[in-house]
């Protein structure tokens, strides 16, 4: 396999009549980056529940957080481009460098096996985890509240829709949560979810108390 495909792009490929590109290998890239990262949060963070772990991986694959990892690795130096992508920034384009990072993983995977291809993806990741990590973790306030109740041995949190207001295309929720059947806080959004994170965040603030 040439070293030089994780890094061709389908517009250099065309513009050179080559036969190859890179995008087979990103194909095979983006399920594998997947299963690094959930196999990674699943070992790490024993005591999150899979809506935690879902919202985390989500953050850690998107197409903002791999471009940077290809930067980390200079791929953007090395990416074949047409003329027209070199004009139009291409090396600077997420899509184009995160693509190109997947394509990358697989190149490895294929070449040294998938020891050498998780340990590319996790030390990359250690220091965007610390990161991520917070931030989520103020955001999911929903996952919080279970594991402090779970922690003093309570039952998960109970979420009852209060009411329902405005008109169907732009929905306002009101909903209420319970600890043991003891209404402890809401919370109101644009979606049932929204509402729910709100709730809880009152009820974190109560069981701080």
């Amino acid at each position: 396999m040439n070293k030089n495909l994780p890094f061709t792009h389908p517009s250099y490929a065309n513009e050179n009549n080559l036969e190859e590109d890179n995008q087979r290998l990103e194909f095979l890239g983006d399920s594998l980056l997947g299963f690094i990262v959930s196999n990674f949060l699943y070992e790490n963070f024993e005591d999150k529940d899979e809506g935690f772990l879902s919202h985390f991986k989500s953050q850690l694959v998107s197409t903002e957080t791999i471009s940077n990892f290809a930067k980390k690795l200079e791929i953007d130096k090395k990416l074949l481009l047409s003329s027209g992508e070199e004009k139009n920034k291409g090396r600077e384009n997420q899509k184009i460098l995160a693509d190109s990072f997947e394509a990358y993983l697989a190149y490895i995977f294929l070449k040294k096996g998938l020891k050498k291809a998780k340990k590319l993806v996790e030390e990359l990741l250690k220091e965007e985890i610390e990161i991520k990590k917070e931030k989520l973790e103020k955001l999911d306030s929903k996952s919080n509240l279970q594991q402090i109740c779970q922690k003093k041995g309570l039952p998960i949190p109970e979420y009852k829709i209060n009411c329902q207001e405005g008109p169907p295309h732009k929905p306002v929720f009101k909903i209420d949560v319970f600890i043991e059947g003891k209404y402890f806080g809401s919370g109101i959004g644009a979606s049932k979810k929204e509402a729910e994170q709100k709730a809880a965040e009152e009820a974190l603030k109560k069981l701080k108390e």
